[in-house]
Formats: C-alpha cells, sequence, structure tokens
C-alpha cells in the first residue's frame, strides 16, 4: 500500500481551509482511498463518479453534488471528460519510476 503525502504546508493552503467540514472529509478521504489501491493510484489523481459515490458511501455525506462543486469551485479538483482529477496529485504523490528509484537507491 502507498501512503499518502500531505504537504506540512496544507495547514495553511487558502483552498482547503476555505472548504467547508465535509468538502474537507472528502477531499481527504479521497487522498487516501487512491492511495490505497495500487490500480488507483497508478491513475495519478484521475478517479471516476463510481470510486466518488464509493466514498461518499463511506463517509456517509449522502447527496455529495454540492461538495463536488465546492471542490471543484476551490480548484482543487477538476471535472475532465466524466472524470475527475485532482491537480495537485503529482506534486504530492510519486510517480511509479519516482518510487522505484527511490526503493532502488535505498535497497
Amino acid at each position: 500500500m502507498t501512503w499518502p503525502h500531505f504537504d506540512d504546508k496544507d495547514v495553511s493552503n487558502h483552498r482547503l481551509i476555505a472548504l467547508s467540514d465535509k468538502a474537507f472529509r472528502l477531499w481527504w478521504a479521497m487522498q487516501v482511498y487512491l492511495c490505497s489501491d495500487p490500480l488507483l493510484y497508478e491513475q495519478g489523481g484521475r478517479f471516476s463518479e463510481t470510486v466518488l459515490r464509493v466514498v461518499v458511501g463511506m463517509l456517509l455525506l449522502g447527496n455529495a453534488d454540492k461538495l463536488v462543486a465546492e471542490l471543484i469551485e476551490s480548484g482543487l479538483w477538476q471535472r475532465t471528460d466524466g472524470d475527475f482529477f485532482d491537480p495537485d496529485w503529482s506534486r504530492r504523490n510519486w510517480s511509479r519510476d519516482k518510487k522505484a528509484k527511490w526503493e532502488a537507491d535505498h535497497a
């Protein structure tokens, strides 16, 4: 399992601070969920409506359309071709190649 990487400056990230509590919970849970499965992790921050609904269901958030709109409006998520995308994913999380290089260098 890959662990999600959070920036220690996130506590002062104006986009995160401005989120409602539920929208922040959804954003945070999606970071963790996408790291929990190698196939999801390899999507590079892209996730489907189905994955979104699974996470919403786990959090018991009900209808999350308002929360999704809040995350898109904040710039933390983008809607692309029917899917969603976290534009900060590659800054926050390593690619497969970068992870493999680090593991080889530290073996």
